[in-house]
């Protein structure tokens, strides 16, 4: 059960569901926790709503490893939906679907001891300059970034994060936070010839939500920190960019709040 893109790459886990006679479809980027009772998992929304699944999951085994998605579905019930928009906390509505697909968005990472060795695979694999970071948010020790970047349409790009332990935190002056920098890898794979971009490709079919969208882990990123530290944290993502004036490729940082 995989979808693909282009000339059939496989990307990721997909579960279809059934599409007769459903009026109310939505798409939404969440996280996977168990479930009760009869129900294997469930998915709370990144806004606090729970999803309940009732159909289109046809093996929950595939999602034993899965934690970070993106996911379509349609509700399954306008009586269900006026009655939980009246309960006034968000993280207590619940929501009764049938699933229509499931991205597993999640990318690898990589902590390194110092930046040069020999093993630093970001200077030698993962070096291939982006368009921009589109957005980015952290929701349950995951850093989840909409990443642009020109693409064939063909093949399958890779990301990394990286972190080096030797940077280390580098402490807020004045009242200002904290900041952590790490660095995202990308490896194009040889795809030279660029007929889109991410951003475009998932704009026009929802189909292609992890060529655009990468989560990353990074609960081992900040492992050594406290709470009260990381309650004042700023992670800062490093990418490198193409200068849009001198056409060189240039280290970009984009700040996001680590508010786990």
């Amino acid at each position: 059960m995989a979808i693909f893109i282009g000339i059939g790459i496989n990307l990721v886990s997909c579960f279809k569901g059934n599409d007769d006679n459903k009026l109310f479809r939505e798409a939404a980027l969440a996280i996977v926790e168990p479930g009760y009772e009869s129900t294997n998992y469930l998915f709370r929304l990144d806004t606090g709503e729970k999803l309940i699944p009732t159909s289109g999951i046809s093996d929950p085994t595939k999602l034993s490893s899965v934690k970070r998605i993106f996911i379509s579905f349609y509700f399954d019930s306008e009586e269900e939906i006026n009655e939980q928009e009246s309960v006034a906390n968000v993280n207590e509505r619940e929501y009764h679907i049938s699933v229509i697909y499931i991205f597993n968005l999640e990318e690898n990472v990589a902590i390194l001891p110092a930046h040069g060795i020999t093993s630093d695979s970001l200077l030698t694999k993962y070096y291939d300059p982006i368009k921009s970071i589109d957005s980015l948010r952290i929701k349950d020790n995951y850093l989840t970034l909409w990443v642009n970047y020109n693409m064939s349409g063909e093949k399958l790009h890779f990301f990394t994060l990286f972190r080096y332990e030797e940077d280390g935190v580098k402490e807020g002056k004045a009242g200002e936070p904290d900041t952590l920098e790490v660095y995202l890898g990308h490896n194009s794979r040889g795809d030279s010839y660029y007929g889109t971009t991410s951003s475009n490709f998932v704009f026009s079919d929802m189909g292609y939500v992890p060529v655009y969208y990468k989560a990353f882990p990074i609960k081992d990123v900040v492992s050594e920190l406290s709470s009260v530290a990381a309650s004042n944290l700023v992670l800062k993502v490093i990418s490198r960019e193409v200068s849009p004036s001198s056409q060189d490729t240039i280290p970009v940082s984009y700040s996001v709040n680590y508010f786990n």
